[in-house]
């Protein structure tokens, strides 16, 4: 009975880092999250409400400047809060590694731990390169527009 909590806790983590990891690559609506088919309308809001609680994301009405396109303006969407970012990622894969509570050999959890954090650093790394080179298309984007 222990482990199917166990389990079930770690499933709605896993959809909850999913639901992050898609605000963490680009800031979306309650409604562009849900087109994405990762929960039900209901569990969609849910996670997003533990998110918020946690600290991890939160809603944010795009403001004229943040945007080219004007009917975004007013537009509210998720974002991760930038500083919690790597503390959600570390423990959204620790918590997909709990084989390794389960796991007996000291030294067979210590490597299945930091294969976790390795994946966890990747996941950081790579969203920062993505989020660089969208602060720079938009960049280039207004440069051409003033032009």
């Amino acid at each position: 009975m222990l482990e199917n909590k166990k389990i079930e806790k770690g499933l709605k983590k896993d959809y909850r880092a999913k639901i992050f990891m898609e605000i963490a690559k680009q800031p979306a609506s309650f409604n562009e999250l849900l087109e994405k088919n990762i929960v039900s309308r209901r569990a969609l809001w849910k996670h997003l409400k533990k998110l918020e609680q946690e600290g991890y994301v939160y809603r944010h009405m795009i403001e004229p400047t943040e945007t080219l396109n004007s009917s975004e303006i007013g537009k509210i969407v998720y974002k991760v809060k930038e500083d919690e970012m790597e503390s959600f990622l570390m423990e959204a894969v620790n918590t997909n590694f709990t084989i390794a509570d389960l796991v007996e050999d000291e030294e067979l959890r210590q490597k299945l731990n930091g294969y976790a954090k390795e994946i966890a650093k990747a996941i950081f790394d790579y969203i920062n390169q993505l989020r660089a080179s969208r602060e720079q298309a938009l960049k280039q984007e207004l440069k051409r527009i003033k032009k």
